[in-house]
């Protein structure tokens, strides 16, 4: 079973195009909401930005599972921290970077890119999964406000992961042996800190490398 490290890529240059800084993420929230709703998944958006300043929303999507076993959820935020508008990324050498005026924004499309790879494999291969929750939060950068103020019992999941490097499997079945499979990139980035006034080309790695089983 294997990801494919280009669609992987693609979705993940795409999304760092899109301007989502803290407070600001609507227009992240309104791809999210229309990728999910456009491949069929049931799509909770809510109106926690209201709250805190944010034009953005938290976005929950549900996946049916196909085996018995307790609901999971695997969480990304939208946001990236500043300077964070107008990112253009640069794929090079095996490495993701930014143009150098910005930051990347790996941190955390990085996370959406691999769920939503995810999803694709174990679609593609049949693969047998619990019923699975996909929580997108604003305003990560700035205190969690949206992790904070999201309504929990919109899901049943008594676990929630966050992404942010290569996945642990939770939700399925006992995998393979590392010598069937293999991640085709995990993102190494360097610490950022959103309070540092310079102008960033934050490296993201791509490396070939096992399932951390």
């Amino acid at each position: 079973m294997q990801f494919n490290e280009k669609r992987m890529l693609d979705r993940l240059m795409e999304m760092i195009r899109i301007d989502s800084p803290s407070f600001h993420e609507k227009p992240m929230t309104d791809y999210l909401e229309k990728y999910f709703k456009d491949r069929g998944y049931e799509v909770y958006r809510d109106e926690a930005g209201s709250k805190f300043g944010s034009d953005g929303g938290n976005v929950l999507v549900h996946i049916p599972g196909t085996m018995e076993g307790e609901a999971i959820c695997f969480n990304a935020h939208q946001d990236t921290v500043e300077p964070g508008r107008g990112i253009e990324p640069v794929y090079k050498d095996g490495k993701v970077t930014s143009a150098g005026d910005t930051v990347l924004g790996a941190d955390d499309k990085s996370g959406i890119a691999m769920l939503m790879e995810l999803l694709d494999v174990i679609k593609e291969n049949d693969v047998p999964h619990r019923e699975m929750y996909y929580l997108f939060t604003i305003c990560e950068e700035q205190g969690m406000h949206g992790a904070k103020n999201f309504d929990i019992s919109k899901f049943p999941a008594a676990i929630c992961t966050h992404w942010m490097g290569p996945a642990r499997w939770a939700a399925f079945p006992p995998p393979p042996p590392p010598s069937t499979a293999s991640v085709p990139c995990s993102m190494a980035k360097r610490p950022m800190r959103a309070s540092s006034p310079r102008t960033a080309s934050t490296p993201c790695a791509w490396r070939p490398g096992p399932f951390p089983w």
